[in-house]
């Protein structure tokens, strides 16, 4: 298939699993077995999730890994949430529900980041602004 660029990567804070977004709209999760484990050459996708009408410029999980956020070119924020068990429909290990679409911005977001205590998210967009949002509620 055809290569897309990818346009982030984070790091869990446990250090068991990584994300990606990119050029293919998709929000992806990888385990760091493959990666940490010499002997495995392979590093496992546990989710696949293609939510985002755009690219996802930017993915980036919160303090304490129970939430990941994702930035995309569709103008949105989409605030992801484990609902832990795995989605036999899909193959995806891990399901992951955007359980909060944040809409403000005019253009492209372009980046995001948590509070240290996960309560608010920044975002800035190409049109000029920067949103400072309540993660809890969305506004």
């Amino acid at each position: 298939g055809e290569s897309r660029p990818i346009y982030s990567i984070d790091i869990h804070p446990s250090g068991k699993k990584f994300a990606t977004g990119g050029g293919d709209n998709k929000v992806k999760i990888w385990s760091m077995e493959g990666i940490l484990n010499a002997r495995k050459k392979q590093i496992n996708k546990l989710l696949c999730a293609r939510m985002h009408s755009g690219a996802v410029n930017c993915v980036r999980w919160s303090n304490n890994g129970r939430y990941l956020v994702s930035a995309s070119d569709d103008k949105t924020i989409k605030i992801w949430q484990n609902q832990k068990t795995g989605n036999k429909m899909t193959n995806d290990v891990e399901y992951w529900k955007d359980v909060k679409t944040l809409r403000g911005h005019e253009n492209d977001v372009t980046d995001v980041c948590w509070s240290p205590d996960d309560l608010m998210i920044a975002s800035c967009s190409l049109d000029g602004s920067i949103i400072i949002w309540n993660a809890t509620n969305g506004t």
